[in-house]
C-alpha cells in the first residue's frame, strides 16, 4: 500500500513538474506579438484602477497614469474609491482623472470593475486595468493600441517589481519573473494564451462588456481567463510594455497572500474541471492546460513536498526510491533556473533563497491551521 501511494504521488509530482520544464524551455524561444511600427489608429482607452482602501499609494498611480505619452483626448483615468478616506477623494480630484465612488458590503475587485463597466459610456475602444500600487510606463497605451492592431483582442502586459528591498520582496519578484515566463513567454511560444495576472491587462470594450458581468469571486482574473479560453479567445503577451508592481516584503503577508491564491486555484479548479471532457472532445487545448495547471500544486509547495519526500526516502521510507526523488528535485530546479532572469542570478538573491524553507513550513502550517481544499 506505501508503495503504490508513493508511486502514484511521485508520477503526479513528475506531471506538474514536466508541466513546468516544457513551458519553461519554450519560454526561451519566445518571440514578441506581432505590432506594426505605427498603428492604424488612436483607440481611446479607459484605464481602470480599482482602489479599496489604498489610500497611501492611489495618489501617486493616478498621478502617473494621468502623464502617458499618449494623445490626452485618446484615454481616461478612472479610480473606482471603495472605502478611501474623503481627503483622498478629494485630492484625486484635483487630478485629470474621473472618480467613481462605490460602496459595497463586501467589496471586490470584480464588483468594483462592474461598477465601472456600468458607468462608462460607449465611446471606449479598449480597457486598461491596473491595481492601485501599479505604475505604467510612459509608453504603455502606445505600445497596446499597436499590439492590437494585429487582431488581438486581449492583452497581458509585462508586470514587473518596482521594490525589491527586503528578501521576501527579491523573492516574490523573481517569483513573478519566473511566472512571466513560464507561464506567458512559454504559453505564447506554443500558440496558447498567456496567463492572466490580475493587473496590466487590456481588453477591447465591448469583449469587457460582455465579460466583466459574469465575474462574481475574489479570483476575478482566473474567472476572466476561463471565460475567454471557453470562448477561444487568444490572450497575448507584451514582453516589452511594463507595469510596476509592489511586492510583499514581509513574511506574514507572503504567507497570506500565498494562501488566499491556494484557496483561489482550488476553487478555480472546482469551477473549471467539469467542463474538461467538453474541452478534450473540441480540441480545445488552451482550457486542457489551465485545468492542468489549477490541478498541479503551486511551485513552492511542488518544491518543498518533493524536498521533504527525497530525504524521507533516503531515511529509509519505504516506496519510489531515492534517487527516483532526487532526479526530480533536479528536473524542477532546472524548470526554475532556465525561468529566472540572469539579473537575479546574484548573491542576494541566493541568501534571500535560504528563506524558502521557512516560507514553505508557515505556508503549511496556515493550510493546515485552515484548510483549503474543501
Amino acid at each position: 500500500m506505501t508503495e503504490f501511494l508513493s508511486g502514484t504521488l511521485f508520477i503526479y509530482l513528475l506531471l506538474a513538474t514536466l508541466h513546468l520544464l516544457v513551458f519553461s524551455i519554450a519560454g526561451c524561444f519566445y518571440h514578441q506579438e506581432t505590432r506594426p511600427a505605427t498603428a492604424s489608429r488612436y483607440r481611446k482607452f479607459a484605464v481602470l484602477i480599482p482602489a479599496y482602501k489604498e489610500d497611501a499609494v492611489i495618489l501617486s498611480t493616478a498621478r502617473n497614469a494621468s502623464v502617458l505619452t499618449y494623445p490626452t483626448e485618446k484615454f481616461d483615468i478612472v479610480v473606482i474609491a471603495d472605502a478611501l478616506q474623503n481627503t483622498t477623494i478629494e485630492q484625486l480630484k484635483k487630478l485629470p482623472v474621473t472618480v467613481l465612488e462605490v460602496s459595497f458590503e463586501n467589496s471586490t475587485k470584480a464588483k468594483s470593475l462592474n461598477a465601472a463597466e456600468r458607468s462608462l459610456d460607449d465611446s471606449y475602444d479598449a480597457i486598461v486595468i491596473i491595481d492601485a500600487d501599479n505604475l505604467m510606463e510612459k509608453q504603455f497605451l502606445e505600445k497596446a493600441n499597436a499590439a492590437m492592431d494585429s487582431g488581438l483582442r486581449v492583452l497581458q502586459t509585462h508586470r514587473t517589481a518596482k521594490n525589491i528591498s527586503t528578501p521576501v520582496a527579491l523573492l516574490d519578484a523573481a517569483s513573478e519573473e519566473i511566472n512571466n515566463h513560464i507561464f506567458r513567454k512559454g504559453r505564447r511560444t506554443l500558440g496558447l494564451s498567456a496567463a492572466l495576472i490580475g493587473s496590466g491587462i487590456v481588453m477591447e470594450a465591448s469583449l469587457f462588456r460582455e465579460m466583466v458581468p459574469q465575474l462574481k469571486t475574489v479570483g476575478e482574473d482566473k474567472e476572466l481567463e476561463r471565460l475567454l479560453l471557453l470562448d477561444r479567445i487568444t490572450t497575448g503577451y507584451l514582453d516589452d510594455t511594463m507595469v510596476l508592481d509592489e511586492k510583499v516584503s514581509q513574511s506574514r503577508v507572503f504567507q497570506k497572500q500565498r494562501t488566499r491564491w491556494i484557496g483561489t486555484q482550488w476553487q478555480m479548479l472546482k469551477e473549471t474541471l467539469p467542463l474538461l471532457p467538453d474541452a478534450l472532445l473540441k480540441g480545445n487545448l488552451g482550457y486542457v492546460d489551465k485545468v492542468l495547471q489549477m490541478a498541479f500544486p503551486p511551485r513552492l509547495l511542488l518544491l518543498g513536498t518533493t524536498t521533504i519526500i527525497t530525504a524521507l526516502s533516503f531515511a529509509g521510507l519505504p516506496g519510489t526510491a531515492g534517487w527516483m526523488w532526487t532526479i526530480l528535485l533536479i528536473l524542477q530546479g532546472a524548470a526554475l533556473m532556465i525561468a529566472l532572469p540572469a539579473r537575479f542570478r546574484t548573491r542576494n538573491f541566493f541568501m534571500a533563497a535560504l528563506r524558502v524553507p521557512g516560507l514553505f513550513v508557515r505556508m503549511l502550517a496556515a493550510l493546515i491551521a485552515k484548510p483549503t481544499f474543501r
